[in-house]
């Protein structure tokens, strides 16, 4: 169970990542 549960936040993570990295420089100011 450990190991779907990690899948399914890592999909999560992946596609918030690769939403903020697609968006112009001027939107990711919280870094």
């Amino acid at each position: 169970i450990s190991t779907r549960i990690t899948n399914e936040l890592g999909d999560k993570v992946n596609r918030i990542v690769y939403d903020i990295t697609n968006k112009p420089p001027g939107t990711v100011e919280w870094e």
